[in-house]
């Protein structure tokens, strides 16, 4: 069985700074729990 993210989650870099919610959402995203994106273009 082939396993695929559900939800998709558009990552804003002020999720991503603090090293502990970082390291918890790309954690959930390798357990396939969901798919994040990013982009540079968000303002």
């Amino acid at each position: 069985m082939i396993h695929s993210a559900r939800f998709v989650a558009v990552l804003d870099a002020c999720v991503l700074y603090p090293a502990p919610i970082r390291d918890l959402l790309l954690h959930l995203a390798a357990a396939h729990l969901y798919t994040p994106k990013w982009t540079s273009t968000i303002s």
